[in-house]
């Protein structure tokens, strides 16, 4: 995708989605849910290796096995995701637009996954920076620094991902009016339902 497509995505999705047709997005889409996963994978390594210089080999051994199914999974469990927004916003969303199918929509939806990739390298960063003040020699001491530094979570993370949370929702809600020509109020309540589960998977994912 060329940058200024890129661009009009982010800035001006309505115009983006009306001048594409939705069914040539699906494969985009999925491309961008997997470069999010990619990038998440490469920043749990980058993490991990911090641990991993104080592991014996027989617990460096164990994190490479179950890292290897984080990497198999990792990109299965996102796209399972992805699927699930999609679907409740194509539910909500198909009484309006006869030309509504669900490949369609989940072209629409799946393509706000981009605005993920910042906020994910800036989680990894703020995790690399904590896990940098921690001896994991020791588990127990471990866990007890993780928890003191950690707070019960980073606000500066958990805002990042709220405020990417309402974009993707105004990517959806736009989109959703540019490509199948939807009511406005009809377009917030399916773009309201995706960024409602969306905090949710945030706070409790």
């Amino acid at each position: 995708m060329a940058l200024h497509a890129l661009r009009d995505l982010l800035v001006s999705p309505r115009d983006f989605f009306e001048s594409r047709h939705p069914q040539t997005l699906v494969w985009p889409a999925i491309g961008a849910i997997l470069l999010v996963a990619v990038v998440t994978a490469v920043g749990l390594w980058a993490v991990m290796q911090l641990a991993l210089a104080d592991l014996p080999p027989e617990g460096r051994d164990a994190f490479q096995r179950v890292f290897g199914t984080v990497v198999v999974l990792l990109p299965i469990i996102m796209l399972i995701s992805w699927a699930i927004i999609a679907g409740v916003v194509h539910l909500l969303v198909r009484g309006d637009a006869e030309a509504a199918t669900y490949g369609r929509t989940f072209g629409i939806v799946g393509l706000a996954a981009l605005l993920e990739i910042p906020a994910t390298v800036i989680g990894f960063a703020r995790a690399y920076m904590l896990f940098a003040s921690v001896s994991f020699s020791d588990p127990q001491v471990a866990q007890r620094q993780i928890e003191t530094a950690s707070g019960g979570g980073d606000p500066l993370v958990l805002l990042v991902w709220v405020l990417v949370t309402l974009w993707k929702g105004y990517v959806w809600k736009e989109g959703l009016i540019g490509a199948y020509n939807l009511p406005s109020d009809s377009a917030t309540l399916a773009a309201a339902a995706a960024v409602a589960i969306s905090l949710l998977m945030v706070f409790f994912g």
